[in-house]
């Protein structure tokens, strides 16, 4: 919600990532404006949130996660439950644990994939498009 509460702030949860200046996205609430990160998982760098700094790393990114079959799976059966926290890329699903790390990295994530959306399979649309819903519930 763009609010660091510190009661959630706690090991595979890490308040859905709104601890730290790289994961948190503010909202019309919150603007994240108080950090404590301790989440290990995160780059600690400032991002630009609002832009997708390289576009052509995360379609490379992407394309590698469906060229190792990694999101192959998730095609045939299309099946991911939004209960499961998006944001600990721990789901137990490798696919959308790879997509939902990406987060933050070359940018938000649905900045780079509006970006780049006619470069990416249409099968890898679905799933990204997915991670990406499942993400804005969390």
């Amino acid at each position: 919600d763009g609010f660091c509460d510190e009661s959630n702030n706690v090991l595979a949860c890490y308040d859905g990532g709104d601890c730290c200046s790289s994961s948190c996205i503010p909202t019309d609430n919150y603007f994240c404006e108080y950090f404590d990160c301790i989440d290990p998982r995160v780059n600690k760098q400032d991002i630009d949130y609002f832009t997708c700094n390289d576009p052509i790393s995360f379609i490379d990114y992407m394309d590698n996660l469906e060229n190792t079959s990694v999101c192959v799976p998730l095609y045939d059966d299309y099946y991911f439950n939004c209960t499961h926290r998006i944001w600990t890329s721990t789901t137990g699903n490798e696919c959308i644990d790879g997509i939902s790390a990406v987060n933050g990295l070359y940018g938000e994530i649905k900045n780079c994939f509006d970006a780049t959306y006619n470069s990416i399979s249409i099968e890898m649309q679905q799933v990204i498009n997915m991670v990406i819903d499942c993400m804005d519930i969390q």
